[in-house]
């Protein structure tokens, strides 16, 4: 069975009902393993925040936004009463559809820097370059769930328009399939 990354905008975090939307948007879906990657959302604003007033690196500024994803990736699991893994090797190979939420932190730190190039520890970086990443070493498909329609055609005038990171056309290179859907 295909597996699916799931990247669910943190802004979703927001949404009314986003366990339902949710829910109706995976089962108008064709069967899959999804891996669902929360964004870090409001806690990650706070870091850039913070970091601008406080002139953190941007490398310190990173991994408190990957602590941000972490926590809210605990959030996301009980809200769509998902199983939480932190590892690759726990995300299910194959069976039935099934739905887990990936905490990246650990892959982040010790897995993922082995791939020639590692993702830059910056700002250019969000979780949807991470979604993609993760997406590429499961060999999966990339869902990118957001709260708006994707604006442009390209992934390079996306992330012009500051609808996925800056280094996001570079993530998905190695993806066959990557889309973006507004989470109705």
């Amino acid at each position: 069975m295909r597996r699916r990354v799931v990247k669910l905008g943190g802004s979703l975090l927001q949404s009314e009902h986003l366990a339902e939307r949710f829910a109706r948007w995976r089962a108008d879906q064709p069967p899959a393993i999804d891996v669902v990657i929360a964004g870090g959302g409001g806690l990650a604003d706070a870091v850039r925040q913070y970091a601008a007033r406080f002139a953190l690196s941007d490398e310190a500024a990173h991994w408190r936004c990957v602590e941000c994803m972490a926590v809210t990736a605990r959030i996301v699991a009980e809200l769509l009463n998902a199983s939480l893994v932190d590892s690759l090797d726990a995300v299910p190979a194959a069976g039935q559809p099934r739905l887990v939420v990936f905490d990246a932190a650990r892959f982040l730190a010790t897995v993922e820097p082995s791939r020639v190039p590692a993702l830059p520890r910056d700002w250019t970086v969000t979780s949807d370059s991470i979604a993609a990443r993760v997406a590429e070493f499961l060999s999966a498909d990339l869902v990118l769930l957001k709260s708006a329609p994707r604006p442009l055609s390209t992934w390079e005038a996306a992330a012009a328009a500051g609808y996925v990171d800056a280094y996001f056309p570079r993530a998905v290179l190695r993806l066959e399939h990557v889309s973006a859907t507004c989470l109705p």
